[in-house]
C-alpha cells in the first residue's frame, strides 16, 4: 500500500475530470491554468500534501483539492510533494493546460 499513487485528475476525452469527493469535469478549452501548492499538513511530523484549483478563462475558480502523492501512514516530504508537482504539471502540459507552482 505504500507506493501506490493516488491521482487527482484524469485527462479523458479533451477534459480534466478532477478525483475528488467533488466529481468535477473541465472542457481542457475553457481552463486558464492549473495552480498547485506543497502546504504543511501534519505540524507534528513535518508532513505536507499537495494543494491544486482549477482557474477558468471565465474568471472562475474551482473548490481547492487537497491530495498526497502517494497512499501512506507515513508523512510525505516537502521535497516529494514538489517532484509529484512537477510529474503533474507535465501531464497537464502535455495535453495543452498552463499551470503554475506558487508557495
Amino acid at each position: 500500500m505504500r507506493n501506490v499513487k493516488v491521482h487527482p485528475f484524469l485527462i479523458k476525452d479533451d477534459h480534466l475530470i478532477i478525483n475528488s469527493l467533488f466529481f468535477r469535469k473541465y472542457k481542457i478549452q475553457e481552463i486558464d491554468k492549473v495552480v498547485f501548492r506543497s502546504v504543511k499538513t501534519n505540524y507534528r511530523m513535518g508532513g505536507y500534501s499537495g494543494t491544486m484549483r482549477i482557474d477558468l478563462k471565465n474568471g472562475k475558480s474551482n473548490r481547492t483539492s487537497m491530495y498526497s502523492a502517494r497512499m501512506t501512514l507515513v508523512s510525505e516530504s516537502d521535497t516529494k510533494v514538489i517532484a509529484y508537482i512537477r510529474e503533474l504539471q507535465k501531464q497537464l502540459k502535455e495535453a495543452g493546460i498552463e499551470s503554475e507552482f506558487v508557495n
